[in-house]
C-alpha cells in the first residue's frame, strides 16, 4: 500500500514525484492523524486525496513538531521524517496522493 505523490498540476499522473512505502506509512501515520484532526482532511491510503500548498506546510510543520517530540534513539524514523520533509518543500503548489 505505498502512498504515490505526484504535482497537483500533473492531472494525467504521468510523473511521480516520490512514493510513501507501506513500511514507511506507519511512520508517517500520527503526522497524517494530526493533520485529519487539525484540517478535516484525511488522507486516504486506499484512495486519492489533494493536498493544496497550504496543507504542505502544515504537514511540514506537523512533523518538525512530532520529530522533536521523538526519542533520540528512533534514528531510522528520524532519517525518513527528515527526507520526506525534504521532498514535500520541493513541492510548490500541491500534490495529489493516490493510494492502493
Amino acid at each position: 500500500m505505498p502512498l504515490d505523490l505526484y504535482d497537483i498540476n500533473d492531472i494525467h499522473l504521468n510523473n511521480k514525484l516520490f512514493e510513501i512505502e507501506y513500511a514507511d506509512f506507519e511512520i508517517v501515520e500520527s503526522v497524517f492523524s494530526s493533520f485529519k484532526k487539525t484540517t478535516g482532511i484525511t488522507i486516504d491510503p486506499y484512495g486519492t486525496t489533494r493536498i493544496y500548498a497550504g496543507h504542505i506546510k502544515l504537514i511540514i510543520s506537523l512533523t518538525k513538531e512530532y520529530l522533536s517530540n521523538l526519542k533520540e534513539d528512533k534514528q531510522r524514523v528520524q532519517e525518513r521524517l527528515n527526507d520526506l520533509i525534504a521532498r514535500l518543500e520541493s513541492v510548490k503548489d500541491g500534490f495529489i496522493i493516490v493510494g492502493d
